[in-house]
């Protein structure tokens, strides 16, 4: 069997969207070792050699007595790798035709939403949130710290078995097996107001030591891209709201709100102001796990001075939930 060794959790399709200068390259700065990084080809970043593999006595000992909801019969060690290669093809193509369709739409803020995405492309986007929000390492931290606290508080999930002799790739698949993607991609797609937000005008931060170090020119991913707040009223904790969004184009994002969002935008497509831009991409300097992206080259020294300038327990929350009050 012919093995991938890069395995990514941020495909590369997606990555490309925001290399502009570079076609299929991109900056990006590691929050680990403090340094930049240019002109990088996207097959070599957001990836790990053998990522996602199973060991050899646990594709034996599955395939000995399987049962699963993955419509598949066996699996094998790189099984993970192929099953989102699969995912990626069909997610990938909608995913580029609806960021053509945007560049092309000469007249987006006067237009709604639904004339531009069909409900096919919604969905499709729908399972790639839902992918990208469970596949990355961040939130692996996420799980596992979930499973931890339940097991400490109530009971083992998987009976006598403890987690620290369940390998990563093996709880994520019995994860997937419980069919957590298509609920997912569901919720996303029905119980959720979608919207489009743009940076029209590129602005500055306006006093300098905001500016020193966010980036309010353009939106920034990183390797957990999916942003996830949960709102909170600060009269009533009970009131509570969840926002997620990714961005597509470093000047265009996909916002999805339930209901009790407690600011409502008058159209579906918007602009976003460059507090917006700030606080979205807070979220992936925060909340990623190592790798934070950005398409210009002059918002280099602002990523980088962000880490620099910031106490380490505020920068590094993956494994963690963003709660936002109002």
């Amino acid at each position: 069997m012919q093995l991938t060794k890069r395995q990514h959790y941020v495909p590369q399709c997606y990555l490309k969207q925001f290399s502009a200068k570079y076609n299929e390259k991109v900056d990006y700065f590691d929050k680990v070792t403090g340094k930049s990084f240019t002109s990088m080809h996207v097959e070599n970043v957001a990836q790990q050699r053998y990522y996602y593999d199973f060991s050899e006595e646990f594709v034996k000992s599955y395939n000995s007595n399987f049962s699963t909801n993955l419509n598949v019969e066996e699996i094998n060690i790189q099984f993970l790798e192929k099953y989102f290669s699969k995912l990626e093809t069909g997610f990938g193509n909608a995913f580029l035709t609806l960021v053509q369709k945007i560049n092309d739409e000469k007249n987006l803020l006067t237009t709604d939403l639904n004339k531009v995405i069909t409900e096919v492309e919604r969905q499709e986007l729908s399972f790639f949130m839902a992918l990208q929000s469970i596949r990355t390492p961040s939130y692996r931290e996420l799980l596992k710290n979930f499973v931890t606290i339940l097991e400490k508080n109530s009971f083992s999930i998987f009976d006598s078995i403890k987690l620290d002799e369940i390998d990563e790739n093996e709880l994520f698949f019995y994860y997937l097996d419980t069919g957590v993607l298509d609920r997912l991609a569901n919720h996303f797609n029905k119980n959720f107001n979608w919207s489009l937000g743009i940076i029209t005008n590129p602005e500055q931060a306006r006093f300098p030591h905001i500016r020193k170090m966010f980036v309010t020119d353009e939106f920034l991913i990183s390797d957990n891209p999916v942003i996830n707040f949960k709102h909170i009223n600060q009269k009533n904790h009970l009131d509570l709201s969840l926002e997620f969004a990714i961005p597509i184009t470093p000047h265009h994002i996909i916002i999805l709100r339930d209901n009790n969002y407690p600011q409502k935008e008058a159209t579906s497509i918007f602009e976003v102001d460059r507090n917006q831009v700030r606080i979205y991409n807070e979220y992936q300097y925060r909340f990623s796990k190592r790798f934070v992206f950005y398409s210009k080259s002059t918002n280099k020294s602002k990523v980088k001075n962000f880490f620099k300038y910031n106490p380490e327990e505020y920068t590094q929350n993956n494994g963690n939930f963003c709660v936002l009050t109002y």
